[in-house]
């Protein structure tokens, strides 16, 4: 392991933080994660990553040096103080250490959360959640547990004016582009997006619907086949019209470094989402 330390009087290292979860995937945890654990190692601490298995089939396409550099994080030892940070699902979350353990979660829901999800983050000694709204939901659901609410932020220097738009969406006629994107599924609402898109516009108006929307974090032809399938579903409700508009699907998992082309790309980014919890568009 020669080279992956941090090396001080020719020793590691140890780690401040020992941050369990995802890294690797195109899920919202995952993209967090990778923030988060970059801007702790740009405050000055130093981080172990635990990484949790990848339950998706796709893993997202990023710079070698940015695998190296979360590779080298796991390959760490933690300090015997390091605190432990559990960023995933609750039911999710590790209890069996004695270190702090601090929950970062969320929840897609205005109403409560499920009773297992209270159970282990009153295991918890801290939970760090992304919203006001969260904080309250955690809260009436039974968490006794201290709760702060960690806002997720904006890479103003990635997402910013003047961004070369995404190679893919050049070869779309130049019409008016009304975009999504979203990881497919019913609470995303692309049946509310898609009647509400039909209704509105013809075929001779100059618009398209950029639907980005891939399914279960995979890029397998089984993934995109149900994605189209769901859409097909929303369009044959207007099966008796022959002047439906333009619209255009990428069922595929974009790579991070592409996506604020994606955006340059579109004229409108539509949020139709029927309960969200990170909002990472």
């Amino acid at each position: 392991m020669e080279g992956i330390f941090a090396e001080v009087s020719g020793s590691p290292v140890l780690a401040n933080v020992i941050f369990s979860g995802l890294w690797d995937g195109p899920a919202g945890y995952s993209e967090i994660n990778r923030y988060i654990m970059r801007g702790l190692e740009a405050a000055g601490l130093s981080v172990c990553l635990r990484a949790h298995r990848n339950p998706y089939l796709t893993k997202m396409r990023m710079p070698l040096e940015e695998c190296q550099f979360f590779a080298a994080l796991q390959q760490r030892q933690p300090g015997h103080d390091a605190v432990f940070i559990n960023s995933t699902i609750p039911h999710g979350f590790i209890d069996s250490t004695n270190r702090h353990r601090i929950g970062l979660t969320m929840f897609e829901s205005l109403d409560t959360i499920p009773d297992l999800f209270v159970a282990f983050c009153n295991k918890q000694h801290e939970l760090w959640l992304p919203t006001t709204m969260c904080m309250e939901v955690f809260e009436r659901g039974g968490v006794k547990q201290p709760l702060y609410r960690m806002p997720l932020g904006v890479d103003v220097e990635r997402f910013k004016p003047g961004v070369e738009q995404y190679e893919l969406l050049t070869k779309i006629p130049q019409k008016f582009r009304i975009g999504c994107n979203v990881g497919h599924s019913y609470r995303k609402g692309y049946d509310v997006l898609l009647r509400a898109y039909y209704a509105a516009f013809t075929d001779a108006d100059d618009v398209c619907l950029v639907y980005k929307g891939y399914y279960g974090g995979s890029d397998a032809p089984c993934a995109k086949a149900h994605v189209m399938a769901d859409l097909r579903r929303v369009k044959d409700e207007f099966r008796g019209r022959s002047d439906l508009p333009a619209v255009q699907v990428f069922a595929d998992c974009i790579g991070a470094r592409h996506m604020p082309g994606f955006y340059a790309g579109l004229d409108v980014l539509c949020t139709m989402t029927r309960g969200e919890g990170f909002f990472m568009p």
